[in-house]
């Protein structure tokens, strides 16, 4: 995206946002708030020459994401076979290109809706960062454990979940070769090789 697709994209999406807000407030009876809200929308609606907030997709249509040459061992999993679609604000290290290089960036590091992810082989352990509480989480594979700032629930002897954060956490073993962080919130699967 260039320039001014970017901030078209941007004032789409801002209505789109708007529009769900109105519709929380209408739902909780704040007929106030809701006519602010319809206040502030309306000038922008005007801008786009749209007829009516329906005619945006509730969710923004994506590139895909290329990730077929990250030598680093992060790739991204989804429910299907097929590459996902890229997701705002998914930022992984570069790709290295032998096993010698890919020592030198231990730990890993991906970024992806709210949170921060650091993978470190060496140390077997992923801390996960809230970036906008700072809070941070810890997976420690030798000792198949988690913890942290926030709580962590094992489900099962490979699993564990954060309520939280709504994040689901599967460590290798039990026919799971990788580690798999599911980050719920942002529909974002992470499968991280150890």
């Amino acid at each position: 995206m260039r320039g001014g697709s970017v901030r078209l994209f941007a004032r789409q999406r801002w209505v789109v946002n708007k529009q769900r807000q109105l519709e929380y407030e209408k739902t909780n009876g704040d007929a106030t708030k809701a006519s602010q809200i319809e206040y502030d929308m309306r000038p922008e609606i005007e801008a786009l020459r749209i007829a009516k907030v329906d005619d945006l997709s509730e969710f923004p249509v994506l590139a895909p994401l290329d990730v077929s040459e990250n030598a680093a061992g992060l790739t991204l999993t989804g429910q299907s076979d097929a590459l996902p679609p890229a997701a705002p604000g998914i930022n992984v290290s570069p790709p290295l290109s032998s096993d010698t290089d890919n020592a030198g960036i231990d730990p890993s590091v991906i970024s992806a809706g709210p949170f921060r992810l650091e993978f470190s082989r060496r140390l077997q352990r992923c801390n996960i960062v809230h970036t906008e509480t700072m809070a941070t989480a810890f997976i420690k594979l030798k000792e198949f454990r988690c913890g942290g700032e926030v709580e962590f629930q094992r489900t099962d002897e490979f699993r564990w979940y954060c309520e939280q954060w709504r994040v689901a956490v599967k460590l290798p073993g039990g026919g799971n070769r990788g580690l798999l962080i599911d980050l719920e919130q942002s529909g974002i699967q992470l499968c991280l090789q150890p």
